[in-house]
């Protein structure tokens, strides 16, 4: 792909330099070029006898016993080895300039290769691209790169009580969010959407929706609710129909424990959430994000530091508890705050999320605003 349309692609080879970085000595400062031997008895008075512009090289060589005005990143002339800075320097009527200071050779010199050598790797395979890594990408002349291609995703609702976010909701009813928020998330983590779409308990309609989901060949399929052990439950054996074997069927994680997994040959990975919206953003983080991340080729798609809790974060019991916080940078480090109440069904402890406080399994005592928690960036 172009350059230009790298942004937050993963890439699928080296880049490498198609030139040296300076592809040659060039001065680092304004002022003269001169042989460095001429400067040790200052002041020394020095003919002024050329210029060397950036981008227009001074031809010729520059004698012994001379100067030659010189830009910052013009290229030394042949027989300079130092740059003296302008102010430095007197420069007379006649043309002379005068050398106030004694400058070692290769004084205020960018010298051939100091950036990078021609076959030398500027980002590695696997490397994200960033805004800020396009300058030394085009700088090595990367006008092209390769980038894996992003990861196709399809995002399947379910439940009879479901009604969309703009829609009339009946008594009963709750507004389903999964097809409006993990899209998102997996589009921050690198993927493309191809497919959303809401299917009712029954199984006729859940087949159909598996149909239309698979044709779209997405490499991941995300299904939410369904997946525990009521009558209304249907998910699973409904993906079994389809050729899928499961991988797991629990996770010991709260919120999200019922998340499941299921894989047949040629894909995709179908991911199951928890209907909870809360639950199914939480396993996304865990799960899917990595996943995509894999896919991507980055060598590391987990994000963690250690932080500091400001408030208190319940104990985990037997399951670990994957609490939503908002992770700031304080005196003495990171420090995270827990926000809000924690119940699963509780949206309001998503508004400001930006991290998750993993508290282990088997602390059964709240921690307390002083403990250390490992924190996953989102």
């Amino acid at each position: 792909m172009p350059l230009a349309d790298a942004v937050g692609r993963v890439l699928a080879e080296d880049v490498r330099a198609l030139e040296d970085r300076p592809v040659a000595a060039e001065s680092a400062m304004d002022g003269y070029a001169v042989c460095s031997t001429d400067t040790a008895a200052p002041p020394a008075a020095l003919p002024l006898v050329g210029e060397s512009r950036a981008g227009r090289p001074m031809p010729g060589v520059l004698p012994i016993g001379n100067a030659a005005r010189i830009s910052t990143g013009a290229l030394l002339p042949d027989g300079s080895d130092a740059v003296v800075r302008q102010e430095d320097t007197e420069v007379t009527a006649d043309g002379t300039v005068t050398v106030t200071v004694s400058v070692p050779k290769g004084y205020d010199v960018r010298q051939a290769g100091e950036d990078w050598r021609v076959g030398e790797t500027i980002l590695p395979a696997g490397t994200t691209v960033t805004p800020e890594a396009l300058t030394p990408l085009a700088g090595a002349g990367a006008a092209m790169v390769r980038a894996a291609r992003r990861p196709r995703v399809a995002v399947l609702a379910t439940g009879d009580e479901l009604a969309g976010v703009g829609d009339p909701l009946p008594a009963g009813w709750v507004r389903e969010t999964s097809t409006t928020t993990l899209p998102a998330i997996l589009g921050r983590a690198g993927a493309q959407t191809v497919w959303t779409a809401i299917a009712r308990d029954d199984p006729a309609d859940l087949d159909r929706a598996l149909h239309l989901a698979l044709a779209e060949a997405p490499d991941l399929l995300l299904v939410t609710g369904g997946a525990s052990v009521g009558p209304h439950d249907l998910v699973r054996p409904a993906v079994a129909t389809h050729g899928f074997e499961e991988l797991f069927g629990r996770v010991l994680v709260k919120p999200g424990g019922p998340a499941w997994a299921a894989h047949r040959e040629g894909g995709p990975l179908v991911l199951g959430l928890p209907g909870n919206p809360v639950a199914s953003v939480v396993v996304t983080h865990l799960l899917a994000v990595p996943a995509v991340a894999r896919m991507l080729g980055a060598p590391d798609p987990i994000r963690e530091v250690t932080a500091t809790l400001t408030t208190e974060a319940r104990g985990a019991g037997p399951r670990m508890h994957a609490a939503r916080g908002r992770l700031t940078a304080g005196a003495g480090g990171w420090e995270l705050e827990v926000l809000g109440v924690q119940g699963s069904h509780q949206l309001s402890s998503l508004v400001d999320v930006n991290a998750l406080a993993l508290v282990p399994e088997g602390t059964e005592a709240p921690l307390q605003p002083g403990d250390r928690v490992t924190a996953r960036l989102l």
